[in-house]
């Protein structure tokens, strides 16, 4: 699925259009987060004072400059001094307005926090989009961005049980890269000591802490994971960085 989005902010109105589903999570969390900006492609976005933000599926095969043109033709392309953009009623004519079911009620920087790591992402945003730009025919990465992106929205939400289970699936995902048939194998033989020392403790903390949460039954008292207790970023950080190293 493709998405057409409207902004209004302190520097204008604008749209991003035919944004592809792995990019959206980018932009709502620096939403959630109350963010002066984000940074797509390379490009980056202000949206300091943001005041409006709708999302619309984008239902045409149309790639954006030819869907551009079809506007303006159109006279559906809203054009003066200093802005060229798309009103939502017209965005509501090529798909559904899904600002609802991705926001809801939530307000702008409703995550935001004055704590620095609370701002940060699980997986460094960077990195992701490193991934991204592999070009490799060995494998697909779509699932391992997916996953990305699923625990980076999910750690922002303090939906924390998903953020271990999705950790435990993400590392389950990616031994074929390093030639071996499980994370088990990845951690202890491939790379130097120091990596095969990070990989186990992957292995060994961060699984059984997932295992521990999905295997758990109900009873008179349960304790629920914290952010603290599932924030296995560094070692995933350096994990998906020998990924790229491989497959670049």
């Amino acid at each position: 699925m493709k998405y057409n989005l409207y902004f209004e902010a302190d520097s204008g109105r604008y749209n991003i259009l035919c944004l592809e589903e792995n990019d959206l999570p980018v932009i709502l969390n620096a939403y959630k987060r109350g963010s002066d900006s984000f940074t797509l492609l390379g490009v980056k976005h202000f949206i300091n004072g943001l005041s409006v933000l709708k999302i619309f599926s984008y239902d045409l095969a149309m790639p954006r400059e030819n869907f551009l043109r079809y506007c303006h033709k159109n006279n559906q392309l809203t054009i003066n001094d200093y802005e060229k953009y798309l009103k939502p009623s017209v965005l509501g004519i090529y798909g559904k307005d899904l600002t609802a079911k991705m926001i809801g009620n939530a307000e702008f920087g409703e995550y935001k926090t004055n704590s620095p790591e609370n701002l940060s992402p699980f997986i460094d945003l960077n990195r992701l989009l490193q991934i991204k730009e592999i070009k490799n025919s060995s494998f697909d990465f779509s699932i391992l961005i997916k996953l990305c992106n699923e625990i980076n929205d999910n750690f922002v939400r303090e939906n924390y049980f998903s953020v271990a289970l999705l950790c435990r699936s993400l590392i389950d995902h990616i031994p074929p890269i390093f030639k071996q048939k499980t994370f088990k194998e990845v951690a202890n033989n491939f790379g130097s000591k120091s990596f095969k020392d990070c990989m186990q403790h992957l292995d060994n903390s961060m699984r059984k802490i997932a295992d521990l949460y999905l295997h758990t039954v109900i009873s008179t008292k349960n304790l629920q994971p914290n952010r603290t207790q599932v924030n296995f970023s560094q070692d995933i950080d350096l994990l998906l960085s020998e990924v790229i190293r491989i497959c670049s």
